[in-house]
This record gives structure tokens, sequence and C-alpha cells, in this order.
């Protein structure tokens, strides 16, 4: 614990890995802002109502939202702990959900206290089949998100970066230029990733895949199920690549929609293309 001026007692924490407390601290300082505009005179309103708003919110935060939502965070991840850990079609269902909203859970900043859950387990048990495991479709699922936009988008450095983002996934472990620059820029793609993920993980609860080690983040992580035989490592193997497959062929499909350019593109005459022959011949 530590103290705010000196008076208030505040646990001591960090909130740099998740966004729930600012989620909640925000609406309340919206609020007091509004207050502070209301009762301090136009006048000075420019250097006193920050300076007021935030003499009032750092003790709010820092003693009762950013806590809060701290402790939000953890009672999310350890419901999905338990449900993941409960056996039978719930188990299926939360590896299912999970390895679909993952990449959000990973945008809001959840992943990290979900995923030290799944230490924790892993570290007294040794293996873990729920959490690591919808962790590993979900990155199967946004490599294939980019891959199958770069098949389907017509301008060629656009083509390339969506390919690139893809190739930095699977080769590099890092999965924030496709789920930034692909997800962000093409919305319906992140739906496509999302059952992507789904399906990767209804694969790997029927295959029963299980994380023995903690390793790598690209494409040579499934190495390291092999250490639970080679039925583990297959079925991983054949999860991953459902995840990644469906999650490109969704894109493909219906991730990105081809602008008029791009459509007329590819051969059909535009409106300035007829209206071009039309003055030439004349």
């Amino acid at each position: 614990m530590t103290s705010v001026y000196g008076l208030l007692p505040a646990p001591v924490n960090d909130y740099t890995t998740t966004v729930i407390p600012v989620l909640i601290s925000v609406p309340v300082l919206w609020r007091v802002e509004c207050f502070f505009k209301r009762v301090i005179p136009k006048a000075v309103a420019f250097s006193f109502v920050p300076f007021a708003t935030l003499l009032v919110m750092v003790p709010v935060s820092l003693c009762i939202t950013a806590p809060a939502g701290s402790y939000l965070g953890m009672l999310l991840g350890q419901l999905m702990f338990m449900l993941g850990n409960s056996g039978g079609i719930v188990s299926l269902l939360t590896l299912m959900g999970l390895a679909a909203g993952w990449e959000f859970l990973k945008i809001a900043g959840v992943s990290n206290v979900v995923l030290s859950l799944a230490y924790a387990q892993f570290m007294s048990v040794g293996t873990d089949s729920c959490i690591l495991i919808a962790a590993t479709m979900a990155t199967f699922a946004v490599w294939g998100m980019p891959f199958g936009a770069s098949l389907r988008v017509a301008d060629k450095d656009e083509k390339a970066l969506m390919l690139g983002y893809s190739i930095s996934g699977v080769l590099g472990g890092v999965s924030e230029p496709a789920l930034y620059g692909c997800g962000f820029k093409y919305g319906r793609c992140l739906t496509c990733m999302a059952i992507g993920g789904a399906v990767g993980g209804l694969v790997a609860a029927v295959g029963h895949v299980t994380a023995y080690t903690i390793g790598m983040t690209n494409v040579l992580m499934v190495i390291g199920f092999a250490t639970g035989g080679i039925s583990n490592l297959l079925w991983c193997c054949a999860a991953g690549g459902v995840a990644f497959a469906m999650s490109a062929a969704l894109s493909y499909c219906f991730g990105v929609v081809p602008t008029k350019g791009q459509t007329t593109g590819d051969g059909a005459d535009s409106s300035e293309t007829v209206a071009s022959a039309a003055e030439v011949s004349a």
C-alpha cells in the first residue's frame, strides 16, 4: 500500500497491461470535469478546470476506480479459467469462445491477466488444455487473416503489406501488424478471424490438445506440443492449420470488399474508360 496526498491509502499496482481501469475511470473523470466547468467562472476555467479535475481524479483513480478495474479483470480471468477446466461441453465451448475472442482480449489488455492464471496452473500441474491452447489457435487465425486479404486486394502495395503482416506473424511471431494493420483497416476481417479461431479451438478440443511447454510465439511453437506425443503434435498442427485456413478463406470471401476501382480494374469497363473511348472515336 501507498498513500495519496499523504492521507488516502492506495494499493500499489501496475496498470500498463490493462485498459479496464481506464474504461472505469474516464466516465468518472468526465462527470468531475463537467461539474467544475459549471462552478468555475469562464474567465479562469482554462487553467483551473484541468487542475481541479486532476486534483480530484488522482485519489479517485488510484484509490477506487483503478483497483476496482484490476479486480474485475482478475475475476474475469478466474471465470474463464474455471470454465475451461470444468470438463465436457462447457470446456469445449469455453475453448472455442476463448479462441474466438482472444485477440479482442489482447486489444482490451485483459489477455495478460488470463495468461497469468494459465502460467500459475502450468507451474503447479505442468500442463494446460484451455487458455494456452485457445491463445495458440487465435494466433494461427490472426496469421491467416491478412493472408486471405492479400489474395483479395488488387493494389500491389496493399497486397505486399498484407502478405508481409502474415509472414511477420508466422516467422517472427509478431501478430500486432496483422491485427491492427489488417483487422482495423478491414473490420469484417476481425469477424473472419474470430470464426477461424473458434473452429480451430473446436478441433483442438476434439483432439484433446495439451500444452506441455511455454515456448516461441512463431510457427515453431508447435514443436513444443511434441512433448505430449505424436498424436498431440498432429492434432495441434491440424487445429492450427484449420484456424489459419478458415480465417484466410473467410477474409478472402467476405472480409475485404473490393472498391469500385478494384472491381473495374480487373477488366470491366468503367464509366471513365467508356467516356474516354467515345471521345477518341469522335
